[in-house]
């Protein structure tokens, strides 16, 4: 069966890019680790195209979902549709490619993937126990701005106070240590009351006099009754004090909405969905197979062991922590003798061993979740590809295996990472 040094030959390389006039210098400098790994740190949607068409057997990816996760910019779209044309290209008739994608914009992922000419299949799913919801108390903001506003009186007041001074808004922002919220105080835009420490403050430095003291300590009042913190374990209000007490809403709107949370992750994620999809293939699949050895799943080298039985490969996995197993106890109850195990793959989310302590990456895999996706699409001998590797753990999966691996990664900081749990990989499994 054909290796990954024939399958993406360095003359075939040369002769494509030659042609195009561009510098092949970097060449010499592309890293290899042992048993046919090539981890590449370049562009994917550069890259891809000095790979020979119809030569690799799968793809396995964690591309950008296009949330903007953790405010990195990387995830701030999903990919461009010429990268999954290239991937379309490259793979062998009948090849898989596997793609997570996030709850919120995996309809546009398989668009995006279908579109350029794949068959859809059926969606994975990795269940996990340990996201966390993010949605807005309502009854919270409800109270919140149930708090006195500024009226045009009290605007008025201060901005004259202000330009009797002839002090900037820059400046007083300094004074008041309040990052912009000078302006809020004199504008109808978002009009909010100084607090009580900051009024002070206003009035040494504008010679403000007494009218207003009496409106500013009794908010003042309000705010401190209503500040609490946030907890996901129960409805608190989220405010300016760290503190641990419960929240009740005083105003009636605030009861009424009390409970309700809203914003895109209101409820607690648990699940990131999978896209399989394939390369079409011509005539029967015995035929494909003869010519390309891709096309079918190895379900063979699939099975697992839940308690006594061997159950057949399914289309969900899960994480290994008791709060996930809970999930299922209803499930379990009334089922058939078959079913009173839970009939999923275990794959917990990866420790910080696992990941390397040097690991900056923020969204890990877990090991044995991709050497079951890279064996389920991968033939023996053949290659996998995964053109967004991040800090390598699909390739830490085809090492286990023993599948050769190309790897690509734009991030110079990420590569490096990818080169190091790989190198770093122990026989006996461990990261260091």
């Amino acid at each position: 069966m054909t290796n990954c040094n024939n399958l993406i030959h360095k003359s075939t390389i040369l002769s494509h890019l030659k042609a195009k006039g561009v510098c092949l210098k970097f060449l010499e400098e592309i890293p290899k680790t042992k048993n046919n790994f090539m981890l590449i740190n370049n562009d994917s949607s550069e890259y891809l195209k000095t790979i020979k068409s119809n030569s690799i057997a799968s793809i396995v990816c964690d591309p950008p979902y296009g949330i903007s996760f953790q405010k990195n910019e990387w995830d701030k779209e999903l990919p461009l549709t010429d990268i999954w044309k290239e991937c379309l290209r490259i793979l062998k008739p009948g090849g898989y490619i596997l793609a997570f994608s996030s709850a919120r914009t995996y309809h546009r992922l398989a668009t995006q993937i279908e579109d350029v000419g794949f068959t859809t299949h059926q969606m994975l799913t990795w269940i996990y126990s340990s996201g966390l919801p993010k949605g807005t108390n309502l009854s919270l903001q409800i109270e919140k701005n149930s708090i006195e506003k500024p009226d045009d009186h009290f605007r008025s007041y201060l901005r004259s106070a202000i330009k009797k001074k002839k002090l900037s808004i820059k400046r007083l922002n300094e004074l008041c240590n309040t990052k912009g919220m000078i302006q809020h105080y004199i504008s109808a835009k978002q009009p909010q009351y100084p607090t009580l420490s900051i009024w002070k403050i206003l009035k040494k430095e504008l010679d403000l006099d007494n009218t207003f003291d009496q409106n500013i300590m009794d908010l003042e009042k309000q705010r401190s009754e209503r500040r609490s913190d946030s907890n996901t374990s129960g409805e608190f209000l989220s405010s300016f004090k760290k503190k641990s007490s419960e929240f009740e809403p005083e105003t009636e709107q605030g009861r009424k909405w009390f409970g309700y949370r809203y914003g895109l992750q209101a409820l607690k994620p648990t699940l990131e969905p999978i896209y399989m999809g394939q390369k079409p293939y011509k005539g029967s699949m015995p035929e494909n197979i003869k010519e390309w050895e891709v096309g079918a799943l190895n379900i063979r080298d699939n099975y697992f062991n839940n308690g006594s039985r061997s159950r057949y490969p399914t289309n969900t996995f899960i994480d290994d922590s008791e709060s996930t197993k809970t999930i299922f106890d209803e499930y379990k109850k009334g089922s058939s003798e078959y079913f009173q195990k839970i009939p999923f793959i275990y794959c917990p989310k990866p420790n910080k061993k696992e990941k390397g302590s040097f690991n900056t990456h923020p969204t890990v895999k877990p090991i044995e979740l991709m050497k079951a996706l890279v064996s389920l699409v991968t033939p023996s001998g053949e290659t996998c590809l995964d053109p967004f590797m991040g800090s390598g753990t699909t390739g830490l999966a085809c090492k286990e295996l023993g599948v050769p691996f190309i790897g690509i990664e734009k991030s110079s900081e990420y590569h490096s990472i990818a080169e190091k749990r790989i190198n770093n990989l122990k026989e006996e499994n461990l990261y260091v």
